[in-house]
């Protein structure tokens, strides 16, 4: 499984490595976390590799908040994966927004770290949809 990690601020390597250290338990094999510091990187990853899913950081250097909340029904139009949004923002609003632009999932950084297992299960299942409704098409 190959996740992509749309995230500019050091302590995504933190969050990365308790994902990967996590991964082991939930998924059963491995998991790859690809990441990328800007919008612009993560499209070149994008177009070159086949991803399972993304967790996508509201403010990145080159896309800031409403920016990229807009930009998710156009991320899930190319990138046909599940987008897991990643921010530090605990706002309802911002989360309702987000799902309402088409994010698959919302959760905040400091919930990531605390639940990282169960997050982990909710975008295991995402994927398996993902999966299946593709083969059904």
């Amino acid at each position: 499984m190959k996740v992509l990690f749309i995230e500019d601020e050091a302590d995504a390597r933190e969050i990365s490595l308790r994902l990967i250290e996590e991964s082991e338990r939930v998924f059963q094999g491995e998991v790859q976390i690809i990441p990328a510091d800007t919008l612009a990187v993560a499209e070149a990853l994008v177009k070159t590799e086949i991803f399972d899913a993304a967790f996508l950081d509201l403010g990145l250097p080159d896309s800031h908040r409403n920016a990229t909340m807009s930009s998710i029904p156009d991320f899930r139009h190319r990138w046909k994966i599940p987008i897991f949004i990643l921010t530090g923002s605990e706002e309802i609003e911002i989360r309702d927004r987000c799902l309402m632009m088409g994010a698959d999932e919302f959760t905040t950084k400091k919930k990531l770290i605390s639940s990282c297992g169960c997050i982990l299960e909710r975008l295991y299942n995402m994927i398996v949809k993902y999966r299946r409704d593709a083969a059904l098409k």
